[in-house]
């Protein structure tokens, strides 16, 4: 009869297991720099950047660009235009959003903006301050190969429209407020908490990728808007201090030097808020009233 202990696998096995699990992790966590999910055409459809290029002869054209935060904050194009009260003008607004974004998720907007650059580009502020891609951690890594994983999963045949391709198209989904509850305990901000906790401001290295397109469309005469979505109040307060010093010190740096207008609504009440970074359609309403008054005095000014 067989001993349990000679049952158990050898060492060797284990540490097989362990490094085969490691690179399965690794290489799920990088698969969006790999051409199955990188296509720069399949990028394009997804952020749906062919309508950047339907703007009227004579309109204002303004351009949003952010993560997620943006996505449930903003009115989609045409109801976002309904807000602004523009005297003899005609204005074109489109928002383009991509969850979690890093810059390889920007990069084909930034670079089909750059070809027709608008009048006005608003950008979440988020994209240039905070390093988010948190690799270093257990929890990082599994964010991001969670996010390949589901990016992978919509290219299969018979997979409905992934939600990114509606979240481009105006066809965003709203947490149920039972969901939203649920996304508001204790527990969910001291998750929160741990993830700011890994998080750095940006280096310099990383801000040119952004800059060199920014700098091209401010030469061609785009005014670049820094624009804050708040975070909810609870949410901000587990921020680590240090980090947001650092973050305001940024922001300065990029509106002195780079040549930024810096927007933000200030602290927007806890009832706005879904979760602890995504508004709910109070919240939406809120903030693009807000915005909209903003856009309406600077392109007033800009071509009064």
């Amino acid at each position: 009869m067989t001993s349990p202990a000679a049952r158990k696998p050898p060492l060797w096995a284990w540490i097989a297991a362990v490094f085969v699990a490691a690179a399965i992790l690794l290489a799920l966590c990088n698969l969006q720099r790999t051409p199955l999910l990188a296509s720069p055409a399949e990028r394009s459809e997804r952020l749906n950047l062919q309508r950047l290029r339907v703007v009227p002869a004579g309109a204002l054209h303004v351009v949003a660009l952010g993560t997620s935060k943006s996505l449930y904050a903003m009115d989609f194009d045409e109801a976002f235009v309904a807000r602004l009260a523009l005297h003899g003008r005609h204005a074109v607004f489109h928002r383009v959003t991509a969850n979690e974004a890093l810059f390889s998720d920007m990069e084909p907007a930034l670079a089909a903006i750059a070809d027709h650059p608008p009048d006005v580009l608003l950008l979440e502020d988020g994209l240039v301050l905070y390093d988010r891609n948190d690799q270093a951690s257990l929890a990082g890594m599994l964010g991001r190969a969670r996010k390949n994983l589901l990016t992978l999963r919509a290219r299969l045949p018979g997979t409905p429209i992934d939600r990114m391709m509606n979240n481009n198209r105006g066809g965003e989904e709203w947490a149920s407020a039972t969901a939203c509850r649920q996304s508001k305990t204790a527990d969910a901000l001291r998750a929160y908490a741990g993830y700011a906790g890994h998080w750095s401001t940006t280096t310099a290295d990383q801000r040119t990728d952004y800059l060199s397109y920014l700098r091209a469309m401010r030469a061609a005469g785009t005014q670049l808007v820094l624009l804050n979505v708040p975070r909810a109040p609870s949410a901000d307060r587990v921020v680590p201090p240090l980090l947001r010093q650092q973050a305001e010190r940024l922001r300065a740096h990029l509106r002195d030097e780079e040549g930024f207008i810096a927007w933000s609504p200030g602290v927007m009440p806890e009832s706005l808020y879904c979760d602890q970074v995504h508004v709910n359609r109070r919240g939406r309403a809120f903030f693009s009233a807000w915005l909209s008054k903003q856009l309406t005095d600077l392109l007033e000014h800009r071509h009064g």
